[in-house]
């Protein structure tokens, strides 16, 4: 929870992210290095996702992704080796709770087409220009005003209750072309 320091009231509600990896073609690379646990908030407000700078900088190491390729975008098609399919294992893997809940992000959810005015950017080649759907917020804690986020680009691929009684939020993993619901109530 983060309580406004002008009212005292719980604003937000956060949960703390402990662990992010990336796994393609079945090689798993931790990400998080030592950054987290950090609290996040859960933004569905917010398209992309705002992670520590150094998460960003690893997963640009993977992808052999530059500096100028995060602040400009790259070809979409870099990328296009790796599933558009949500029941692929070409994934983001976001841990709480020191492990024992995790969300499995599809990795095409976190490469996102750039738009300008509604329309696909391109490059100078006629390439359709995308960016990666985690932006980073500078090294230090987060203020009541710079929180770290989980956007859509998380969102879309989780299951989340807020218990606003008790002041909890759960997180669970989406299951994706289901055929049947087996959701339960206590």
């Amino acid at each position: 929870m983060l309580v406004n320091p002008d009212s005292g009231q719980v604003e937000r509600y956060e949960i703390m992210l402990t662990d992010v990896s990336l796994t393609l073609n079945g090689s798993t690379s931790e990400v998080s290095n030592g950054s987290l646990p950090v609290a996040v908030l859960l933004d569905s407000g917010s398209q992309l996702s705002q992670v520590p700078s150094d998460i960003v900088d690893n997963i640009a190491a993977v992808l052999g992704l530059t500096s100028s390729d995060l602040r400009n975008g790259f070809p979409c098609d870099m990328f296009s080796e790796y599933s558009a399919d949500d029941t692929s294992n070409d994934i983001f893997s976001f841990s709480f709770d020191n492990g024992t809940t995790y969300v499995n992000v599809p990795f095409h959810e976190l490469i996102v087409p750039d738009t300008n005015d509604g329309g696909s950017v391109t490059d100078q080649n006629g390439n359709i220009v995308c960016v990666l759907g985690m932006v980073p917020l500078a090294p230090g804690p987060p203020t009541y005003d710079s929180s770290y986020i989980l956007g859509d680009t998380f969102l879309r691929s989780a299951y989340v209750a807020y218990d606003i009684d008790n002041l909890e939020i759960y997180v669970g993993k989406t299951v994706f072309n289901s055929t049947t619901s087996n959701i339960t109530s206590e």
